[in-house]
């Protein structure tokens, strides 16, 4: 709490960020809403799933701030809930959840085959599962190379028939057979490979009831009546048959399904889902967050999409002035990642090299009109022509105020294959230098048309899953709050269960340091031995380190660790489970008020605040002791002199700037020779540990 709230009674402010991780986002609402009660909260931000939470937050506070009501956040504390409803589609009976990624129709059967092996956690078993669903839903290339095959188990039963038509009905019996057998095996053992000994059990059932059927047609169209040798050979040459011909008619409709895969995703903006609701059912993703972030700020979900301007000002009114960055009134950002460019992003966008352009047809794939309405506002129509085809136009993205907050949140959830990455286009200035080059070294006058090119924005958290350094200080006025979502540890469950049952509840469920000893380790999956499954965990140990390296140095260090709470999940919860049970979806957002209750605790009743304010103080003179400790001081007067130097880049504007910057560098100095002649350190042991380090970055 700031001094400024304790003087005028208001309600603490805190920021808030929350973690990505798709259905997981089912944890942050009920979170919200709890420290919405005790809270104002002014800077939100999040990545993919965790921006859709943050960009909730900020609409429920849009109403409260407008209306003087909490209605916002009720409604959003219901979503878990309402999320794992069961809702009537043309598939049966889904939950809410499941209904918002809706693939496009191209990739439906693809889709579903998806959904059909998301939750099998054996991988072989996966690869099966994978295989029947593939024949299921692509079976004419299988059936015609069965068709073809059969000539092999034909000329096998025509030396036992001598008939052709014989032999023929024969074969397609034996077939039918091995059908049969593998579909009463999948039924029986689906589920229960842990009690089967893996695949072994179900494999030597299916076998043997493969060859026996195999040997019954035989011996029943034995019409030569040759020895029960003879028969038992040419069952087992049928088996063999049928395997290859089974293989060859699974490779069929693998290519078929890879084939048209691989071209509907990449039609598709490299996903199955676009956003965009298909057919009459219930809205898809990008629909329904258009309108549910107008029911949290309290207007009609036809009206204008709730933008960044409405935030920052507090008001709906486009004549109200707009304040600056540090005094807007509720500030929200998300993360995304400009994966052509290999770089991350935050919206509103901060880079000097922010100026963008939208085509309109594609943006039409991924938006409603509504939205696209509000990214093309009067006065500002800025355009250029079409990269890849100049009898059409792209738009300039307008100012950010204008931005309805769904585009930001859309951009930050383009989940890589589930949902579509978004397109934009932007001009290269170095293929235009090139370009300048190249026609001056062939004597031609230069073209000094732009040179755009199409960026792919991508999930924010392949750069940052939990951008905790959005809204970070040296020395922070209220505390910054961070949500991390984990895998539950394998250990878990031998700790003794705490008094309440309810889901979400769990011991293992909610982790926040105690105290400042609290929260300093790290752990971590001992890695695979075995070869296959060696490599490929050292393959994905490899992405996940690219990734999340930002965000795990960040858990340990002080000031840091001790508002960072975290809620485990297990295997079956979150991430891609997409049809999570409404049992399993009640937990997570019980879970989420559970991490809300623990922060509250910590911070308003027992003194986590101030016990973080000492520690970022105590953090802030370690940093600078160190700095200050390595300046040269015989460098002053060169330093000095290059704020005199005269036709210089980056000259002062003006003669009282010049001599602000003179007053700051010899405070500094002065503070440096103060620390450096001192006898005593401000960081020795008895400064937080692990250090961090002051240094100038790139803003993202």
């Amino acid at each position: 709490m700031t001094d400024a709230d304790r003087n005028n009674g208001s309600p603490p402010v805190c920021d808030l960020i929350m973690k990505g991780g798709i259905t997981s986002g089912v944890i942050y609402p009920k979170l919200i809403g709890k420290l919405a009660e005790a809270y104002r909260l002014k800077n939100i931000g999040g990545t993919s799933a965790g921006a859709i939470a943050a960009a909730g937050a900020a609409a429920a506070e849009f109403q409260r701030h407008t209306r003087n009501t909490d209605a916002g956040f009720a409604k959003l504390t219901e979503l878990p809930g309402i999320l794992g409803s069961a809702v009537q589609t043309a598939e049966g009976d889904r939950s809410r959840l499941l209904t918002l990624f809706q693939p496009v129709p191209e990739l439906k059967r693809h889709f579903e085959i998806l959904l059909n092996t998301l939750n099998v956690k054996v991988p072989l078993l996966a690869t099966l599962e994978v295989a029947f669903q593939v024949l299921r839903h692509f079976p004419l290339p299988a059936l015609a190379i069965l068709l073809l095959s059969m000539l092999l188990p034909w000329s096998s039963f025509l030396a036992l028939t001598g008939e052709p038509k014989a032999a023929l009905w024969a074969a397609l019996s034996a077939l039918a057979g091995w059908a049969a057998i593998t579909l009463a095996i999948r039924v029986r053992f689906r589920g229960k490979i842990a009690e089967s000994c893996g695949l072994c059990r179900p494999f030597l059932l299916w076998f043997g009831g493969g060859v026996a059927a195999t040997f019954a047609t035989a011996w029943t169209f034995n019409a030569k009546a040759v020895s029960l040798p003879v028969v038992g050979m040419d069952t087992l040459a049928v088996a063999v048959e049928i395997l290859l011909a089974t293989m060859l008619a699974l490779a069929g409709s693998l290519h078929a399904f890879s084939r048209s895969l691989i071209n509907s995703l990449c039609a598709n903006g490299f996903g199955f889902c676009n956003g965009r609701t298909s057919g009459s059912g219930p809205k898809a993703l990008t629909d329904w967050l258009t309108g549910y972030f107008n029911e949290l700020a309290g207007l009609d979900p036809t009206e204008r999409p709730l933008s960044f301007g409405d935030l920052w000002r507090g008001s709906r009114n486009v004549k109200d002035p707009m304040p600056t960055a540090k005094h807007r009134v509720i500030n929200f950002e998300a993360m995304t990642s400009a994966v052509s460019r290999k770089m991350p992003y935050r919206i509103p966008f901060t880079r000097d090299d922010k100026i963008y352009y939208f085509d309109e047809d594609e943006w039409q794939r991924l938006f409603p009109n509504s939205v696209l309405k509000a990214m093309k506002p009067d006065g500002f129509d800025e355009s250029a022509p079409h990269p890849e085809n100049p009898s059409r136009r792209i738009y300039r993205l307008p100012p950010a105020e204008s931005w309805p907050v769904v585009v930001a949140v859309r951009m930050s959830l383009s989940f890589p294959i589930l949902l579509s990455a978004v397109p934009l286009y932007a001009a290269d200035r170095v293929e235009e230098y090139w370009d300048r080059e190249i026609s001056k070294s062939h004597g031609r006058t230069p073209d000094t048309k732009p040179t755009f090119k199409k960026v792919w924005f991508s999930d924010g958290g392949i750069s940052s899953n939990m951008p905790l350094h959005f809204f970070d200080a040296f020395l922070p006025q209220h505390p910054t709050f961070a949500i991390n979502l984990a895998e539950k540890h394998p250990k878990a469950d031998l700790v003794k269960p705490s008094n309440s049952a309810q889901p979400g509840y769990e011991a293992w469920r909610v982790f926040l340091p105690k105290d400042n000893n609290e929260g300093r380790y790290r752990t971590w999956k001992s890695p695979t031995t075995d070869r296959v499954g060696g490599l490929l965990d050292f393959l994905w140990s490899i992405i996940g380190t690219m990734q999340n390296w930002r965000d795990e140095l960040q858990f340990p260090y002080p000031g840091y660790r001790d508002r960072i709470v975290q809620i485990s999940q297990s295997h079956a919860e979150g991430g891609l489970n997409l049809n999570m049970p409404a049992a399993d979806i009640d937990a997570l957002g019980n879970a989420g008020e559970n991490a809300g209750n623990k922060l509250i605790e910590k911070f308003l009743q027992g003194g986590g605040w101030e016990n973080h304010q000492r520690t970022r103080l105590r953090t802030l003179l370690t940093q600078l002791d160190i700095k200050l400790n390595d300046l040269d001081l015989g460098t002053l007067s060169i330093w000095r002199d290059l704020l005199d130097k005269k036709d210089s880049p980056y000259q002062f504007k003006n003669k009282a700037e010049k001599e602000l910057a003179e007053t700051t560098l010899e405070s500094l100095v002065e503070l440096a020779k103060t620390m450096q002649i001192h006898p005593e350190t401000l960081a020795g042991d008895s400064a937080p540990h692990p250090f961090a380090e002051i240094r100038v970055t790139p803003k993202v």
